[in-house]
Parts: C-alpha cells; sequence; structure tokens
C-alpha cells in the first residue's frame, strides 16, 4: 500500500508538469508484466493463492524500482 501510492503520487506529479510520455513507456512493460507473471504461475499449476501472490509481488517490485528511479 506504501509503495504504490507514493509512486503513483509521483507518477501524477511529474505527468503534470510534462513527463506523460517517459511514464507512458514505463507502463508498459509493467501492464505486461502484471499479466504475463500470474499466467505463468497459473500455466505452471499454480493455485488462486499463488497467482495472487505472485501478481502482488510484481506489482510491489515495480513500484519499488519506479520510486527508486523517481527518487535518485
Amino acid at each position: 500500500m506504501l509503495i504504490n501510492s507514493i509512486s503513483g503520487l509521483f507518477v501524477r506529479l511529474l505527468c503534470a508538469i510534462g513527463y506523460y510520455a517517459r511514464f507512458a513507456w514505463w507502463g508498459f512493460p509493467y501492464e505486461i508484466l502484471i499479466a504475463a507473471i500470474p499466467v505463468s504461475v497459473l500455466v505452471n499449476g499454480g493455485g488462486l493463492l499463488a497467482v495472487g501472490l505472485s501478481q502482488v509481488a510484481v506489482i510491489f517490485f515495480l513500484n519499488l524500482v519506479w520510486l527508486m528511479m523517481l527518487s535518485g
């Protein structure tokens, strides 16, 4: 909850001052990964809990990466 809120706030603030194209391209691999990783877990025999946890882990990791790129 904390990672997503902070990175989402930074993205919205920076999009307002002209960085929309950069975040649109950063969002492209984000959307692919949050769809592909849970599907691959499901195909490999994971249950509903494993699929949900994999999606949470991917979202957490990518938002953490965005936050590190924005702050550094």
